[in-house]
């Protein structure tokens, strides 16, 4: 059964010959000098699965603080260019996403793993600007 091995809210994220690169990782705040606003995210990590398994589905939901607004995508991950480690491996992923920013508050991200919630990420949203 596929893991969870790590996973970050990232500013820009790519992945490579299985190799990820990333720009603006594990952030907690964005601010805004208007509302409503569009922010670009990335969702960053690596599935650690067993050589030979099904590859797992990756789940990303985004939820806003305002009721029901929910944006999600769903991905297999695919072993083509992972090389195997003592009978795992390490499939790394990047995922981005556009989404619109309507209130103040927390917004959250969930990453699932064949339907499972494994990780809930979040960043708080405020109106002025970044603090230094």
């Amino acid at each position: 059964m596929a893991e969870l091995d790590y996973a970050f809210l990232a500013e820009f994220a790519k992945v490579e010959n299985n190799q990820l690169t990333v720009v603006g990782a594990s952030y907690t705040h964005v601010y805004t000098g208007s509302l409503p606003a569009n922010h670009i995210l990335y969702v960053a990590g690596r599935v650690r699965s067993t050589e030979g398994e099904e590859p797992p589905v990756l789940g990303i939901k985004f939820r806003s603080p305002a009721e029901g607004l929910e944006i999600g995508v769903d991905s297999s991950l695919t072993a083509e260019e992972a090389r195997p480690y003592a009978g795992k491996i390490g499939l790394t992923f990047a995922v981005g996403l556009g989404v619109p920013l309507m209130t103040e508050g927390l917004y959250e991200v969930y990453v699932e793993l064949d339907g499972v919630e494994v990780r809930r990420l979040a960043f708080d949203l405020a109106l002025g600007e970044k603090k230094q």
